[in-house]
This record gives C-alpha cells, structure tokens and sequence, in this order.
C-alpha cells in the first residue's frame, strides 16, 4: 500500500513540477476577446498613472510643496500603478504572442 501511494505521489508530481503553461488551447475566438480585455484595462491603468502625474505636477507648479506628503502619497500611489501595468502587460504578453503565432494572413 505504502508503494502504491508512494508511486501515485512521484507520477503527479513529475507532471506537476515538469508542467508549462500552455496558451495554445484557447480558441481564437477566446483570444480575440481576452486580449482586448487585458489591453482597455491596461489603458485605464495607464490613463490613472497620467492623472496622477499630472496632479503631481500642477501642485509642484502651484506651489502647493507645503504639503509634501501629499505629494509623496500621489508618487506611491502612480508607482503602484506602473507596477500594476508592468505585470499586467506581462500577463498578456503570451496570450497575444499565441494569437501572432496563429495569424498567418
């Protein structure tokens, strides 16, 4: 008994461990979908870190560094949001990768 679970243990960890991520099971209908998904909510991301930086730079001109937390918050926050992109582009970027491969026009 203890060989038979010993040997279902070392098989499912072999195709465990071995394992790849495998994009190419999703249909192009799929893919077609996702990808414009991923992409309006990366440009939302990006449109944010604008604000933000944008904000920075009007109280930096106003003259409003009397509050200089404030500032840094604004700075925390749009760094958050470009690793936010930065992961997010890299999440997508296998999905659209496939989808390339598949297109042969």
């Amino acid at each position: 008994e203890e060989f038979r679970r010993d040997l279902h243990t070392r098989l499912f960890s072999s195709f465990a461990h071995l394992g790849f991520d495998d994009y190419g099971w999703y249909s192009d209908e799929h893919l077609k979908w996702l990808i414009p998904k991923g992409e309006h909510k990366l440009s939302g991301l990006r449109a944010e870190i604008e604000d933000k930086k944008a904000e920075i730079q009007g109280d930096t001109a106003s003259g409003h560094t009397k509050n200089p937390q404030h500032i840094a918050e604004l700075e925390r926050i749009a760094r958050k949001l470009e690793i936010d992109a930065n992961e997010l582009e890299t999440v997508l970027a296998p999905y659209k990768e496939e989808l390339k491969r598949r297109d042969t026009t």
